[in-house]
């Protein structure tokens, strides 16, 4: 179990949050005294523990991410006694990265007269799913997705425009800033402590309190000085942001840390979903689903404004290799769900993107390595070709694009066999010229064959923002046990406890994420005013 004194913590991003600023240390709900000597019981089998203070309060929501702080505003509307309990010096987590939000029937899109068919949308997401997800909770999701919008608006979140993004379908509100950080964070935290939510920063949530039938009645947690406080309140809610954080989780995955870049922030250490399963909670970790795409080490990624971190996604005429030389996959994989880039990579030691002299050139002065976010790109000043072959050039420096005259140059460069490397290409031009790929099924049009040198191989690895599923839920966003009941007083939103995505994320309609974080945050909390607290 993750506890305060053996939790894992990744070192950065500390710096950037208190430079930020957003939120203070306040006070709790109602502190008592002191009672160094009182002992707690939890439910999860440990030995009781000290604790130095208690508060109390209606409705205790665990992290300040997107769906934390939805939680708070909804419980602060409602009325309730509400603390946030969160592990960083301020609110925001992940959000802070976001680029907007998914919602259909909104007043924006009305505005606009966008259309967009809500049960196509869901269709479409579960078919990409594989049907291993919550058809009940996307239709809820979808389905409320335009309220949910206009909610945010109306507590001062501030949204541009309405475009696809990376979907397909104009149904992503971009934020007006272009980012949580400034879009969402500020203003929600604003609307919550405006509503009385009172927050506990530089605390870790630990262990939860049950009482006699199982119903979770609280969290004991640690402050950053050491003292422990047990926060008691008729429902808590779970909004850690499940553990890419957490080493030993991630390589449950398949994901290695040496194939890995994380770009989110800190603090997602699996501490939401120890604690639960510890109560008893069914576990839904077998089947997470990374959130994120390949991008070259070492370069700017997505959120940088990277010209190579699309190298995967855009170039689909390209060959992709494994440490050996050998090809694996159809290079077009990705064509119907970005994220889909990922899972065929997860079988390799090493993955690179082989290039030629000309597909490489198609490739800069095509402008296809350029943010697919072309607003992003232009608020840069950049040339984005002249950017993408400083990338390039910084990237061979760096030993992460290896750059040779032959293909056994190359290959040698990259630790790959030279003689499999060889056989790869000829195979692969061979397709190509029949225009068939008998070995993956790749489309006509995207075998392009091999010309002469110099050829590039680009190490490609896992950049991952979040990781979605971790405790398995019900409609209502209430924790299940292992039989399926729901536990009394227990939630989890936001990513910790999604339905809607297993072992891959769906990107077509861009922004999901976030508009799941919201509604599961409403959600929780209005269930638990009709169940526990009114």
């Amino acid at each position: 179990m993750t506890t305060a004194f053996d939790r894992r913590h990744f070192i950065g991003g500390v710096g950037a949050l208190a430079a930020l600023g957003v939120g203070s240390a306040l006070a709790g709900c109602a502190p008592t005294q002191p009672q160094t000597a009182a002992l707690s019981e939890t439910g999860d089998g440990e030995p009781p523990v000290s604790v130095d203070e208690e508060m109390e309060c209606d409705i205790a929501i665990i992290g300040s991410g997107a769906s934390g702080l939805a939680a708070c505003v909804e419980a602060g509307d409602l009325g309730l006694s509400t603390l946030c309990i969160e592990s960083q010096s301020s609110t925001g987590g992940n959000i802070r990265f976001v680029e907007g939000c998914f919602a259909v029937d909104s007043s924006m899109q009305k505005a606009e007269n966008i259309e967009v068919s809500a049960g196509m949308l869901v269709g479409q997401e579960m078919y990409q799913g594989q049907y291993r997800v919550s058809g009940v909770g996307y239709n809820d999701m979808v389905h409320r997705s335009g309220e949910n919008l206009d909610w945010l608006v109306e507590h001062g979140v501030l949204f541009g425009q309405v475009d696809t993004d990376l979907g397909t379908e104009r149904v992503f509100h971009r934020f007006q800033t272009g980012n949580g950080a400034e879009s969402y964070v500020p203003q929600m935290t604003e609307a919550a402590e405006k509503a009385g939510v009172q927050f506990l920063f530089d605390t870790h949530a630990d262990r939860l309190v049950q009482d006699a039938d199982g119903s979770v009645t609280g969290v004991i947690a640690t402050r950053g000085d050491g003292t422990v406080v047990q926060v008691n309140a008729r429902a808590v809610v779970i909004a850690t942001g499940s553990y890419m954080n957490n080493e030993q989780y991630m390589l449950d995955l398949g994901l290695e840390p040496e194939n890995m870049d994380y770009i989110g922030l800190p603090g997602h250490d699996g501490a939401g979903h120890d604690m639960a399963v510890a109560c008893g909670a069914r576990s839904f970790r077998g089947s997470s689903a990374p959130l994120g795409a390949m991008k070259v080490p070492g370069l700017p990624g997505k959120f940088d404004d990277g010209k190579f971190f699309y190298i995967g996604f855009k170039t689909p005429y390209s060959i992709w290799v494994n440490e050996n030389g050998e090809r694996f996959v159809a290079e077009d994989c990705a064509a119907t769900n970005f994220c889909l880039m990922q899972m065929p990579c997860l079988e390799n030691k090493s993955t690179y993107v082989l290039l030629d002299e000309a597909l490489m050139e198609t490739f800069i002065s095509s402008n296809a390595s350029a943010n697919i976010d072309a607003a992003k790109a232009a608020q840069t000043g950049k040339d984005p070709v002249q950017a993408a072959r400083d990338e390039l050039a910084d990237g061979i420096a760096q030993g992460v694009i290896f750059k040779g005259n032959t293909l056994a140059d190359v290959a040698t460069q990259a630790g790959m066999r030279a003689e499999i490397l060889e056989q790869t290409v000829q195979g692969y031009n061979e397709c190509a010229a029949s225009k068939i790929d008998n070995d993956f099924g790749k489309a006509a049009d995207n075998l392009i064959p091999f010309g002469e040198g110099p050829y590039y191989a680009v190490k490609l690895v896992n950049e991952i923002l979040a990781v979605c599923g971790s405790l398995k839920t019900d409609r209502n966003f209430n924790v299940v046990n292992t039989e399926g009941a729901p536990i009394e007083g227990l939630y989890a939103v936001g990513i910790e406890g999604s339905m809607l995505w297993a072992n891959v994320y769906t990107i077509n309609i861009s922004g999901a994420c976030n508009a799941n974080s919201v509604n599961s945050g409403r959600v929780a909390v209005q269930h638990a005013v009709k169940t526990r607290i009114s």
